[in-house]
């Protein structure tokens, strides 16, 4: 069973990434959010291939190809299997840790007692706090393997493998969701963390640049997301891939998460 507990961190060690990697941090997100306006929301990195499994995923924009995300999409089956874990971590570590994993981004929101807030429901045990009044949106797989985005959820967690709660939600049926337009939402620009599905897989998925939570929908949307769920982001926003017995990372992921959610080998 995926189960250790890991702490990073002296009071040294939050004294230096406060006076320096934070504010290098903050400074690189300016950078490249301004880049991206400038190219008119498509600031391009070069194009990464992390496995079989995973796409970085290429849009067409202006007769230019740009890359702006990364994802690790798969199908779950009796022996490719999706988790969560709570754990106080980076997926790239928590990657490191457990070989039979394939791929980990970071999960849901967490409170300042470190709980993670929201729903992570898997097979009976519930991961978060399981407080649907901090939930306006939900990843589910029923028992029958139906994978489901959407703002409704049945009572009876039971019915479900798998749930995923948070909020907000990106896109439903192939259209950005209302949710990621809200006014709260407009002048905050973050890397950004999704889980989602596109031609019947699950993603994981985690932006190349920072950006507003709209355009991040749109950009899912333009990539052929039928469904997406925000994750958390900003510093804490990271996808791990394992390929070849090599490890991957993308986004930031200076700060650790609270709950990982993961693809593995049973």
């Amino acid at each position: 069973m995926l189960s250790y507990y890991n702490w990073e961190g002296t009071n040294i060690r939050n004294l230096y990434k406060e006076l320096f990697i934070l504010p290098f941090m903050k400074l690189r997100q300016l950078l490249l959010a301004a880049l991206s306006i400038l190219d008119g929301g498509s600031f391009s990195e070069q194009r990464t291939d992390l496995s079989s499994n995973h796409k970085s995923v290429e849009s067409h924009s202006s007769g230019s190809i740009t890359s702006r995300i990364n994802e690790y999409c798969f199908k779950p089956s009796p022996s490719f299997l999706i988790g969560v874990q709570r754990d106080s971590t980076t997926p790239k570590h928590f990657l490191s840790e457990h070989e039979n994993v394939e791929a980990v981004v970071n999960g849901v929101y967490f409170g300042e007692d470190f709980t993670p807030l929201g729903i992570a429901y898997v097979n009976g045990h519930e991961y978060a706090n399981g407080n649907r009044n901090q939930t306006r949106g939900y990843f589910s797989i029923d028992r029958k393997g139906k994978i489901q985005v959407g703002e409704r959820l049945s009572p009876k967690l039971k019915q479900y493998t798998f749930v995923i709660g948070t909020q907000p939600l990106l896109i439903t049926g192939g259209i950005v969701h209302k949710q990621a337009k809200e006014t709260r939402y407009k002048l905050n620009v973050a890397y950004r963390s999704a889980i989602g599905t596109k031609n019947d897989d699950i993603c994981f998925v985690v932006s190349k640049f920072p950006v507003r939570m709209q355009p991040w929908a749109e950009i899912l949307k333009n990539e052929g997301y039928e469904g997406a769920l925000n994750l958390d982001g900003g510093p804490v926003s990271q996808l791990a891939v394992r390929k070849d017995n090599k490890l991957s990372d993308y986004g930031i992921g200076i700060e650790n998460t609270q709950l990982v959610i993961y693809a593995s080998r049973k």
